[in-house]
């Protein structure tokens, strides 16, 4: 009951919305070991939402709710451990927690196994486990996930060499905004590896890539723009403006 009254005062269901009232109540169902509750508490802790910013406290709460369990608090402890925010830095300790969150679905604790795997942090280097967990959190649409997996198919790691498979996983990530995937498909459309050659929409994905900040993604645009006459470079700017998250991308 505590719980959701709490969330009734969070969301302003039934009544007035009031965050310091939500977070009483979550308190008080915490500290009866709700752990849905912890998992407000230890938020509260580490963003500073209605009590001062503590990672410490926020760790305190997470393992709480972590060890009943809570596929969300340990991901979300395994982020903590793997930055050394509220706890001593410790990759070994992030990918056990990681590990119990993946196990149980949660994509984004899938990606950051694989991110472990991959970078032999805290766990041994294994390709092939990377790629694993990053297809359970590319299906989920995982888009960092999706990009990695893209990326390993492209280049034959941990996975066996498939343009196609990369050019999928790419646009499934591309499609969100991943910067990375958009520069990854722009070398391919430029290129015509796995895809039909398309400077025009190769220039497109850069532009998009580029104003998200990818610092390859200029070089590569400037090259191209020498290939292009203005009637070409115009179309691909009208399709980088007028692209929307979610939309796919014109694929003529």
């Amino acid at each position: 009951g505590q719980y959701n009254l709490g969330g009734m005062y969070k969301f302003g269901e039934g009544t007035t919305k009031d965050l310091n009232e939500a977070l009483k109540w979550f308190q008080l169902a915490a500290d009866q070991g709700s752990a849905v509750a912890q998992i407000e508490i230890g938020f509260a802790y580490e963003y500073g939402v209605g009590f001062d910013k503590n990672l410490s406290q926020a760790s305190k709460w997470y393992e709480l709710a972590a060890t009943q369990g809570e596929s969300f608090a340990q991901r979300n402890l395994g982020n903590l451990y793997y930055k050394g925010d509220g706890v001593s830095k410790d990759f070994i300790t992030a990918a056990k927690w990681y590990k119990l969150a993946a196990n149980q679905g949660n994509a984004d604790a899938q990606y950051n196994l694989a991110w472990l795997y991959e970078n032999g942090d805290g766990l041994e280097q294994d390709f092939v486990l990377a790629a694993k967990w990053y297809q359970l959190a590319a299906v989920q649409g995982n888009a960092n996930a999706q990009m990695k997996l893209g990326w390993m198919h492209n280049n034959g790691i941990g996975v066996d060499k498939d343009l196609e498979a990369a050019v999928k996983w790419s646009w499934l990530s591309a499609n969100q905004n991943n910067q990375y995937a958009q520069f990854n498909l722009a070398l391919m459309h430029e290129t015509g590896a796995g895809t039909p050659e398309n400077l025009i929409l190769a220039y497109a994905l850069y532009d998009l890539s580029a104003k998200q900040g990818n610092e390859y993604a200029p070089t590569n645009q400037a090259l191209l723009k020498a290939r292009l006459n203005a009637k070409q470079i115009a179309a691909a700017l009208k399709i980088s403006k007028s692209w929307k998250i979610g939309i796919p991308f014109p694929l003529e």
